[in-house]
């Protein structure tokens, strides 16, 4: 079990130095909505903030990387140190272009001496400590370790559309975040990534791409991203069932 030393994680006997990068810099184009949808109110407070919460209060998190855009800097600031004041976020650190660059940028930030970095969708509010928690013992085992849930729908292929095949789903899993990995792999995928300019589309793709072998850890799916304006509508009603969150004590309501 993970527990929590003066300001490291602690596992199986040995003290951890664990960063969470959150890249929020995406401009949330699909929905439409006038401000980034990382700051859309949901219960009362901005999507981020949710996110922020659990990895705040996780035990094993010495600090939060935010990665942010350029246009919202000042907005994130305003609520991360000021309306909604957070223990382990250090200074803000500026996206990229994309989602890789971002995350990039988010690795060259975190303090010397990092072990483990855990990297999560700022716009996956419903993430719990047990995913958490989980995915950083497996990447401590593998180095590696993907949360995801094992795909149930039919899958077809299709053009201009017609049904051109059916894929098989047998052994498919939809990836979510966070994704964990030994800070030293995961920096080399980057480097490697940033160097060939090679499309990253999750984190754990990369270090596939090394031929690393990265473990599966069950998430949920509850587990949302919110991008575009129906899944405002079901982060809602998740809140409103009022499942348990963080440490057990706090609620999503």
């Amino acid at each position: 079990m993970i527990t929590n030393g003066k300001n490291c994680g602690w596992l199986g006997g040995d003290f951890l130095r664990v960063s969470a990068i959150i890249p929020s810099a995406g401009a949330g184009t699909r929905m439409n909505a006038g401000i980034s949808k990382q700051f859309l109110p949901l219960g009362g407070k901005p999507v981020l903030c949710h996110t922020l919460t659990v990895f705040d209060l996780h035990p094993a998190i010495t600090e939060i990387v935010l990665v942010v855009s350029k246009e919202d800097k000042a907005q994130a600031e305003e609520m991360v140190f000021r309306k909604h004041p957070f223990r382990k976020i250090s200074p803000l650190v500026q996206g990229g272009v994309d989602r890789r660059e971002s995350v990039y940028r988010g690795l060259l930030a975190v303090s010397p001496g990092t072990d483990y970095v855990l990297v999560h969708d700022g716009c996956r509010p419903f993430v719990t400590p047990e995913m958490i928690s989980q995915s950083l013992e497996s990447a401590v085992k593998f180095g590696g370790a993907v949360v995801a849930v094992p795909l149930r729908d039919t899958l077809k292929r299709g053009e201009e559309n017609l049904v051109k095949g059916t894929v098989p789903r047998a052994g498919l899993w939809r990836a979510q975040t966070p994704q964990a990995f030994r800070f030293s792999l995961l920096l080399k995928a980057y480097e490697e990534a940033m160097k060939s300019g090679a499309e990253a589309t999750d984190d754990s793709l990369l270090v596939e791409r090394l031929g690393e072998d990265v473990a599966i850890v069950p998430g949920s799916d509850l587990n949302i991203k919110i991008t575009v304006q129906e899944d405002m509508v079901l982060a809602e009603l998740i809140l409103q069932m009022g499942k348990e969150r963080n440490t057990g004590e706090a609620r999503f309501v």
